[in-house]
């Protein structure tokens, strides 16, 4: 039947998640908005909703049951990702969608390009669980997202080895041609020097630091790294990366083989259908060095934030450079909305409010924390809010350009 349909994701209990501190403490924010019991200590780091093999979200099908979105598509691509993709020969979903909350750094990371993912899965498959090659969107949902992105201009990072005597003496080699080489031979250095270099580095930088009654933000970031991650060279990436500090609404898109991390923050993410991850530090997990130097964008500068693209009252559009996904955020009030679905899938998720959605012969109601799916086979569906603090996500391919129009309510 041609209409929504009810979505159940997974919920990630990953180290770094948000987690309630004590008895009387809130939630954290997917326990929050999923209205779930949250054990104390318990972290919630993530909520995928899409159809990766890993974790595919359950489809709720009109007759009570519920079937793994991957099995829905393998049986019926046509109705479920729509003509506009299964005509491009595609025959599983493209995107990925998730809320993430970090209380915690996650590891520093970067995600390979689609030749790199092929190889990376041939050779290692328990590491890397697929082929596919991993772009993302970041949107921030609270302010004060704090996270990693992209190598620092060169002047910058040469200003703090200047600036800093212990990081001086570590790169002196590199310093002479850094600023015609870039980053690359010094954060090889880095990564592949001897654990008593490193551990050598890390106390003689802290010791300088904690005796500065006025450090600079990326040394408070060293030394937070530092006091979660002791004797980790990843916690030197504050030298060597880009410190954003995202306000709600903002975003960053993370094109393949950017070196990234996010500090500590709420955040809708959406990224082609993969979960690959070559990592480099602040983490217990598997670290693939020489995979990683030998796949980084070494591009220096400062990465570009976006708010989104404006579409018209109560639509704002988070675009990056990769086809498979686009984020909408949908914001409405008592008129009646009219959503296309450009004949390709979506998956929804209301952040805040309620809606009510209808089609031919069917009407539903959608409060905070439900999911649902779209099929591509539905051509368009109406949708009007309760309230004014209706706030929900759209994930889809990328379409141009968006399609929404009003009607009189």
């Amino acid at each position: 039947m041609k209409r929504l349909y009810g979505l159940r994701g997974e919920v990630k209990h990953y180290a770094w998640g948000g987690r309630r501190r004590s008895a009387g403490a809130p939630s954290p924010f997917i326990a929050d908005l999923l209205g779930v019991e949250a054990p104390v200590g318990r972290p919630f780091a993530e909520l995928w909703l899409g159809a990766h093999p890993q974790a595919p979200s359950l489809v709720s099908l009109p007759d009570g049951r519920e079937k793994p979105l991957d099995r829905l598509i393998a049986a019926d691509a046509q109705f479920w990702l729509g003509p506009a993709l299964t005509g491009q020969g595609i025959a599983a979903l493209p995107f990925l969608l998730k809320i993430l909350d970090s209380e915690k750094p996650l590891s520093i990371q970067a995600h390979p390009d689609r030749e790199t993912a092929i190889r990376l899965h041939r050779q290692d498959p328990e590491h890397y669980p697929d082929a596919n090659h991993k772009p993302e969107i970041a949107i921030a949902l609270d302010s004060g997202l704090r996270a990693f992105c992209g190598f620092r201009p060169v002047a910058e990072v040469l200003a703090d080895w200047h600036r800093l005597p212990p990081l001086g003496r570590f790169f002196k080699d590199d310093a002479p041609t850094f600023a015609k080489a870039g980053p690359a031979r010094a954060f090889a250095r880095l990564l592949q020097a001897g654990s008593e270099a490193v551990g050598k580095l890390l106390s003689e930088l802290s010791e300088i630091l904690l005796a500065n009654d006025r450090p600079e933000a990326r040394d408070r970031c060293f030394l937070e790294l530092l006091q979660e991650y002791p004797g980790d060279r990843g916690c030197l990436s504050p030298y060597f990366l880009n410190l954003l500090s995202l306000e709600a609404g903002e975003s960053v898109f993370l094109g393949a083989n950017r070196l990234h991390a996010y500090l500590q923050g709420t955040i809708i993410e959406c990224m082609a259908n993969s979960d690959n991850v070559v990592r480099a530090g602040l983490t217990g997990k598997f670290v693939d060095c020489e995979n990683l130097l030998a796949m980084l964008d070494y591009r220096t500068g400062t990465p570009p934030v976006s708010a989104g693209e404006q579409r018209g009252a109560g639509l704002r559009v988070y675009r990056g450079d990769a086809s498979e996904f686009q984020v909408e955020l949908i914001e409405g009030g008592a008129q009646e909305t009219v959503l296309n679905s450009d004949n390709a899938v979506s998956i929804m998720l209301v952040l805040s409010g309620c809606a009510e959605f209808a089609g031919d012969g069917w009407r539903q109601v959608g409060g905070r924390g439900s999911a649902w799916l779209w099929p591509g086979a539905l051509p368009e569906l109406r949708m009007r809010s309760r309230d004014q603090s209706l706030c929900l996500i759209r994930a889809r391919p990328r379409m141009r350009p968006p399609s929404v129009g009003n009607r009189p309510g």
